[in-house]
Formats: structure tokens, C-alpha cells, sequence
């Protein structure tokens, strides 16, 4: 079963805890400790997540991290690119590397996991931490046109 990586999901407790507080920063310490993640795990997840512009870090006794721009600004996708290594769903249709498949010749499911990959991608793509936050106050993701539209 596809899912996300441990990184991934604490990536999204974290930025999803940082976006009920847009304004202040806040030390991985007291994150770890609060949502009982571990630390030096937590702060490799939140250094990623700097260097991929999802967060904004300050140094010194008040530093800490907090989200760099609107929840409604970062999106699932964002989270992904930051901590995983690839977004494929299976090797054959990652672009970025040039996998050689064994069963390439007779394959009947690249096609299907190719528009899997798509779709996937663009639900990802439009699902925000806004919606994280809009969930967690009882209201649902908005994902349900995305779902209609489908054949």
C-alpha cells in the first residue's frame, strides 16, 4: 500500500502545528517534545523543510522555526518534494532516473500507474496546509469536486 514515509507525515505534523501559530517561531525542541517526535529526527525534517522555502528560521534564544508563507501557500506536494527522495509511486515512471525495467516489453500497467501518478500528483498539488487546518476544526478537505469530475 502506498503511503508516506515517516519523515513525510511528521513533516506534516509539524508544519501543520507551525501554521496555528503564523506568527511566532517556535525551537524543534519544544515541537519534539510537544508532539513526542524525536529531536534529532525532527530537526533534520525541519532543516529539509528550510531549504525548500516551506519554513523560515531564526537563530538565538527567541529562533526557532515558523512557516514562511500562508497555509494556504503550502501545499502537500511542497511537503513531499522537501522530504522524500523521488514522488514516483513505482520506479518505471520516475523522470528523474532512467530505470530499466524488466518487464518493459510486455508491461500493461505503466499507462494506468502514469495517469495514477498524475492525478495523484495534482490532488497533492492542490491540497494545502490550510486544508490540514480546516480539517482538524471539523470542516472537511475540499477534495470532493476532484473525485466527481473523474469518468
Amino acid at each position: 500500500m502506498f503511503g508516506f514515509s515517516r519523515k513525510t507525515d511528521y513533516a506534516l505534523l509539524l508544519v501543520t502545528a507551525l501554521a496555528r501559530r503564523p506568527q511566532e517561531f517556535v525551537s524543534v525542541r519544544a515541537l519534539a517534545r510537544t508532539y513526542h517526535l524525536p529531536y534529532r529526527f525532527s530537526s533534520q525534517i525541519v532543516s529539509d523543510l528550510a531549504r525548500a522555502n516551506v519554513l523560515e528560521a531564526r537563530e538565538g534564544v527567541k529562533g526557532g522555526y515558523r512557516l514562511a508563507r500562508e497555509p494556504k501557500a503550502v501545499t502537500v506536494a511542497d511537503i513531499l518534494h522537501a522530504t522524500e527522495r523521488g514522488t514516483a509511486l513505482v520506479s518505471c515512471v520516475d523522470q528523474s532516473k532512467h530505470y530499466a525495467c524488466p518487464q518493459k516489453a510486455w508491461c500493461g500497467a505503466k499507462a494506468g500507474v502514469r495517469l495514477l501518478q498524475r492525478d495523484l500528483l495534482s490532488v497533492l498539488g492542490r491540497t494545502t496546509i490550510a486544508d490540514f487546518l480546516r480539517a482538524q476544526s471539523g470542516t472537511s478537505l475540499s477534495l470532493s469536486p476532484w473525485y466527481a469530475a473523474r469518468p
